[in-house]
């Protein structure tokens, strides 16, 4: 059997030529280096901006520090001498520049906050240095893994934010789950943190889907009864910080568990995160445009795989047009430790897509070996064991496309979890990446 994908610590525009013929390469059994395209290889800052800036003249780059798509392409000997075949780079399609108002979305530097779809961000290089960058891995025998969002654009606050969009710049291209009598600005204007009711926009993700509107609110989470989530049952995990849903001793319930009273999968589907406006993939143009948008990837810049943003917020029958169209592997990322509901995304007999983040490993593995996060398995490596186990017995999902990992950009990385302890993070990295 050959070996699991190794992901470590884990545009875009009109095509600059006709696209020539091009053969994926395969992705099964490769080890991935992971990088998030803003902050690495970048040039030397303008003196006195500093690694990280804030402003660059009158424009608010909070956030960015300066990585570029050149810069990726002028490292891969060292890439390809640390033994990696291939990479996984977030995306770098033309980003709105934040920090958004709210406080909660994060920066556009990261590369989830698209605002024109057809365009590379100038911050990150032109489609060229894309071109040159899929070549040059090509030429290398590597493989090159790109990062997609296909659930939400970046912050939308108003109409007037909704119409700089390229190329969804309708009200009809977005969810608008409970709008009512009210405007789209006023829907869109923003939203209270906590309360005991769903407010506008309504949300995907806690508070939001495992929300229920009445006295309750927020505050209805039970501990899910799926296997991996420990003994005791864990309560709101740390790293959601102080504006984590519910009161602290309540347990958190995340997507997929379908367990918590009030769970509604409409909503997980339909919900905004934050003001991150959230696509309608059942409108005719959101699904036409994204399913060429992903073909005209393909045929630019010879993308061998897909790594899948926020996918389980997106309808599975999108994700499965969307996988038939793009035809090489997507990876979807679905952070849950539930079996059932993890693996129902690429299963091989009826899963939308082709492959997946092992989010359902490293939810126990991390943990179990660090002694961080996830309390029901803080060094406690049986849940791990157990884990693996399902995945090796069960044969639903193909594991040659299963990306095992022991930490991303979404979560603490590992020196934080195992606190610098090297012996542990030694042994974590081989045994789950």
């Amino acid at each position: 059997m050959k070996r699991s994908i190794w992901v470590s610590a884990l545009i875009i525009g009109s095509c600059l030529a006709k696209a020539q013929a091009y053969t994926p390469l395969d992705i099964k059994g490769t080890s991935l280096y992971f990088i998030f395209a803003d902050s690495f290889g970048g040039p030397p800052v303008e003196q006195g901006l500093g690694p990280c800036s804030t402003t660059r003249g009158s424009v608010d780059f909070q956030g960015w520090c300066n990585g570029t798509i050149k810069g990726i392409t002028n490292q891969l000997d060292y890439i390809q001498g640390m033994g990696f075949e291939g990479i996984w780079i977030t995306p770098v399609i033309k980003q709105f520049y934040g920090p958004d108002p709210d406080g909660r979305s994060g920066y556009g530097s990261s590369g989830y906050w698209a605002y024109n779809w057809n365009e590379i961000d100038p911050n990150f290089g032109t489609e060229a240095d894309l071109v040159e960058l899929s070549a040059e891995l090509h030429s290398r025998g590597m493989v090159f893994v790109y990062d997609i969002v296909l659930n939400h654009v970046g912050p939308i606050h108003s109409t007037a934010d909704l119409e700089q969009l390229v190329p969804f710049n309708k009200e009809e291209y977005f969810h608008t789950r409970g709008i009512g009598s009210m405007t789209f600005d006023q829907y869109a204007q923003g939203f209270a943190r906590g309360g005991t009711r769903v407010p506008p926009p309504v949300q995907g993700i806690g508070p939001g889907a495992m929300c229920i509107e009445g006295p309750d609110g927020c505050n209805n989470y039970h501990c899910p009864v799926e296997t991996g989530f420990g003994d005791p049952c864990p309560v709101d995990p740390t790293y959601l910080g102080a504006d984590a849903p519910g009161p602290p001793d309540i347990p958190y319930c995340g997507v997929g568990d379908f367990v918590c009273p009030g769970y509604i999968e409409e909503q997980t589907i339909e919900g905004w995160f934050a003001s991150l406006g959230d696509l309608n993939h059942s409108h005719p143009f959101v699904h036409d445009e994204l399913l060429r948008w992903g073909k005209r990837l393909l045929e630019t810049y010879h993308i061998d795989a897909f790594r899948l943003d926020t996918a389980p917020y997106v309808s599975k029958s999108f994700l499965s047009d969307f996988q038939a169209e793009v035809v090489v592997p997507i990876l979807g990322e679905v952070t849950t430790g539930n079996w059932s509901f993890f693996k129902s995304f690429a299963n091989k007999q009826d899963g939308p897509l082709k492959g997946l983040l092992n989010f359902y490993l490293q939810n126990v593995a991390t943990p179990g070996f660090c002694g961080s996060f996830y309390p029901g398995a803080q060094l406690n490596l049986s849940h791990l064991g157990a884990n693996i186990e399902v995945m090796l017995n069960s044969g639903e999902v193909d594991l040659d496309l299963t990306g095992n990992f022991v930490d991303n950009h979404d979560m603490p990385r590992l020196a934080v979890s195992c606190n610098d302890d090297m012996p542990r993070m030694k042994n974590a990295i081989p045994c789950c990446s």
